[in-house]
């Protein structure tokens, strides 16, 4: 599959071009530059807290007040993710059972006292009323802000920071496998290539290889730079394997627009695009540090890691990013390779996601495999799509039914459209190919999810419900009715999902 001497000559192609690596070393100098300054700034943070800052538009907790309102109660109204409630004792106690509340602030003289029911909703809400009373208390004592119960938030903003320096350079290390695959296409090389006997996967891979040694040796000497500068990690080695994973990614998505873009501009614009899309992502992710309801998410991002080793924190190795990250790297992979070595895109005078889907099924050959491949391919489609949606609606102070409706609808549409492209004949066809697509899915999003549920059976069953979810839509595709079909698969897929947010959350 490896054609080791066209991936040495690739190597030394991208080695040996002085003006690409008088970039590289540029975009080194300045991030060398900058490390240092942005940390020194990171201890102007003075009082606050973190959360009540952020852009959100909806209150995410109630909080039921007991008492007289005092200096506690006025720090706690300021924060604009917390709604209060003013009432009696015995009502607030029975809005607490019936979950209105998310927990009571019994307001004393002194101070006051939090009575929760040990949801993580009243974990999120004591933690603001403890804001709240620190702020108070920090206010004569001019301490540092405290983003985080016990973090100071100069550690966490330069954690937040050094990341994404170490990152930057990544960028222009990736973009070679740009020119290497775009520029075939822009000089009708792909014709060429089919013309004569040669092994079109193995020319792709040792592209792809070639650029990645260059990535990973490149890598190794940033690190060993940003280390004159006094940003140190617990684990080099994981910092280090991390950054490579986000570059294969890059690369990843960069050889997939390089093979769909027809000339070698249009492809440096739209790998500027989705390196954004993926940077962005990864940001949003590590952002969810500061609420205690989310936290855990926030260590799928591959920045949370790097931000804890460049802060000196030991944490474990995070097996779930890795997984998530090489499902969406599979996928750009095998859309870039369909889109490289097979005819049906390859002469397609205008090409578009039907020929990328059709040159999926030539490259896999088997329906059934190819239907597994979708599966992979319509939730890595789905991520992107998703959190984009999902910042919307919340932004726009959406109901969570409302959010959960346009989130799933995405994701049964994607693998609606993999199971019409298959065009199953018969019953049978439509069972095996709803199932392995439902399978793909999801194996992908138990990657996601599976750290973070405690339930086995929480665990398994997604598994098992989008392959009934795409067998149902299936099933519509072979009967000619497939809109009906689907819509019942979102229907049933809106209240599996709100059962499960509602025994995570009890």
């Amino acid at each position: 599959m490896i054609d080791w001497p066209l991936v040495k000559w690739e190597f030394l192609q991208t080695a040996t071009d002085k003006g690409f690596l008088v970039k590289v070393a540029f975009g080194m100098l300045v991030g060398l530059l900058l490390m240092p300054f942005l940390a020194s700034s990171a201890a102007s943070f003075s009082e606050g807290s973190a959360m009540p800052s952020l852009p959100f538009a909806v209150r995410l907790v109630r909080i039921a007040v007991v008492g007289d309102s005092n200096e506690f109660v006025t720090q706690l109204q300021q924060n604009t993710i917390v709604s209060l409630m003013h009432t009696d004792e015995a009502h607030a106690r029975e809005l607490l059972t019936q979950r209105v509340v998310a927990g009571i602030f019994i307001v004393t003289d002194s101070s006051g006292l939090f009575v929760g029911d040990g949801t993580p909703f009243a974990d999120f809400a004591e933690s603001q009323v403890r804001d709240a009373l620190d702020n108070v208390v920090r206010r004569e004592q001019r301490a540092g802000l405290e983003v985080i119960q016990g973090t100071s938030v100069e550690p966490f903003v330069r954690g937040l920071l050094a990341p994404f320096i170490l990152l930057t350079p990544i960028l222009l290390l990736c973009l070679p496998i740009i020119q290497s695959l775009s520029y075939d296409r822009e000089n009708h090389m792909y014709e060429v290539l089919f013309a004569v006997p040669i092994d079109r996967k193995k020319i792709f891979f040792s592209k792809i290889l070639a650029n990645l040694l260059f990535v990973g040796l490149a890598t190794l000497i940033w690190l060993f730079l940003v280390g004159l500068v006094g940003i140190f990690f617990t684990d080099v080695l994981g910092v280090w394997f991390m950054l490579v994973l986000v570059s294969l990614l890059i690369l990843s998505l960069n050889a997939l627009v390089s093979t769909l873009s027809s000339n070698a501009k249009n492809a440096t614009l739209a790998s500027s695009i989705s390196s954004t899309m993926v940077f962005s992502g990864i940001a949003v992710l590590t952002l969810l540090r500061v609420s205690p309801l989310v936290s855990r998410f926030a260590e799928l991002s591959p920045v949370t890691y790097i931000s804890y080793q460049t802060t000196g924190l030991a944490t474990a190795f995070p097996i779930p990013t890795v997984l998530v990250f090489l499902v969406i790297t599979f996928t750009a992979l095998l859309l870039a390779l369909s889109a490289f070595s097979t005819e049906k895109f390859a002469f397609s005078l205008d090409p578009g996601i039907l020929q990328l889907y059709e040159g999926v099924l030539e490259l896999l050959k088997h329906k059934w495999l190819a239907a597994l491949a979708m599966g992979f391919v319509a939730f890595s489609l789905s991520i992107p799509v998703q959190v984009m949606v999902l910042g919307t609606l919340f932004f726009l102070n959406s109901k969570l039914l409302m959010i959960l409706i346009f989130l799933i609808s995405i994701e049964e549409i994607l693998k609606f459209i993999g199971v019409r492209m298959l065009k199953p004949e018969s019953l049978q066809n439509a069972l095996l190919f709803g199932a392995f697509i439902g399978i793909g899915y999801g194996l992908s999003e138990a990657f996601l999810f599976v750290p973070y549920v405690d339930a086995f059976f929480l665990r398994s069953i997604p598994l098992f419900a989008h392959v009934l979810f795409t067998v149902l839509t299936a099933i519509g595709i072979w009967l000619k009715h497939p809109y009906p079909f689907l819509a019942a698969s979102i229907a049933l897929h809106v209240y599996y999902n709100s059962s499960l947010v509602s025994v995570v959350i009890s």
